[in-house]
């Protein structure tokens, strides 16, 4: 069966949250994570999000 991954999940899972522990171990129980192109966008714009309240530094943006 083939599980797509939510961006919520995704940004808790490279970013430091309440809830990413639990996103890690489900994500990586997954086989395989899927994302879609729309998932990729979303992650992007909750990356800027985090750099521009200065949650995330933009090298670790990059990163991600």
């Amino acid at each position: 069966m083939t599980t797509y991954v939510d961006t919520s999940v995704l940004a808790a899972y490279h970013c430091p949250e309440p809830l990413s522990e639990q996103s890690e171990r489900r994500v990586r129980a997954l086989n395989p994570p899927v994302i879609s192109r729309l998932t990729d966008v979303e992650l992007h714009s909750a990356l800027a999000k985090k750099v521009r309240r200065d949650e995330l530094t933009e090298e670790d943006a990059q990163r991600v």
